[in-house]
């Protein structure tokens, strides 16, 4: 196996350790960086409707919407990954945490409840 990949006890042992952290982390950070995980994929998302739009209207620059549609996209993906925001999947490997007993459920619950929240209301509190 290459040095650069984990086994797989490594990365449970990795995940682990990442919900322990996360559970220890404050929950106003973990709000914050969820409504800006929230804000890039809602503007990502926007910015791609908005650039394809016309070329979707036609059948002759179908594809070529298509293709400008999934190149835009990613880069709010790239920015929650750049900027360390949290998003609701990264919250769900807390759930290793608490099947190993190594973080409590109150402060896991409350940091996964309250990131979910704050993704939710940073994407519904764009313009339109």
């Amino acid at each position: 196996m290459d040095a650069l990949m984990l086994s797989q006890p490594e990365t449970v042992a990795f995940g682990i350790a990442m919900g322990e952290k996360k559970a220890k982390a404050g929950w106003v950070r973990q709000i914050v960086l969820a409504f800006w995980a929230g804000a890039f994929i809602a503007f990502a998302a926007e910015g791609s409707n908005m650039a394809a739009f016309n070329l979707l209207a036609r059948p002759e620059t179908y594809g070529l919407g298509k293709c400008l549609a999934g190149t835009i996209f990613p880069v709010g993906l790239m920015l929650v990954m750049l900027t360390g925001a949290e998003l609701f999947t990264g919250n769900t490997l807390m759930c290793m945490a608490l099947a190993e007993n190594a973080s409590p459920w109150q402060p896991c619950c409350a940091t996964g409840c309250s990131s979910t929240s704050a993704i939710f209301w940073a994407a519904s509190s764009l313009p339109t």
